[in-house]
């Protein structure tokens, strides 16, 4: 399931699982959820997601921004970002690609959260 930070902002973190219908309840609302997602679009590998499970999650979940993360080399090779873009399309939310050493300041809304929009 992964977890869940609530505070000033709530951080919610989907571990490296496959999507399944209850999942969304657990990452609801989040100002940031952060999607491990193996495969690029609806290439299925078992008990990971890919961008079509990552999508339908965004969409049950409305975060306010989504990252993706833990790429395979199926995702790398189609290039991560335009995974997320297809999902900031498909979403009308905010979702980036992670990229190694990346930081950011959700307060500041800073430039890697700026590099996709879903609209």
């Amino acid at each position: 399931i992964g977890f869940r930070i609530e505070g000033s902002k709530t951080i919610s973190y989907a571990s490296d699982t496959e999507y399944f219908p209850d999942l969304s309840k657990y990452h609801k609302n989040a100002d940031l959820l952060i999607i491990n997602m193996l495969r690029p679009d609806n290439d299925n590998w078992p008990m990971h997601m890919n961008l079509e499970d990552a999508i339908k999650l965004i969409n049950e979940t409305k975060p306010k921004l989504c990252i993706l993360q833990h790429f395979g080399m199926k995702a790398i090779e189609r290039g991560p970002e335009a995974q997320a873009k297809k999902a900031a399309k498909e979403t009308g939310v905010k979702v980036i690609a992670a990229e190694d050493g990346m930081k950011f300041d959700l307060d500041k809304n800073s430039t890697p959260l700026s590099k996709y929009t879903g609209k």
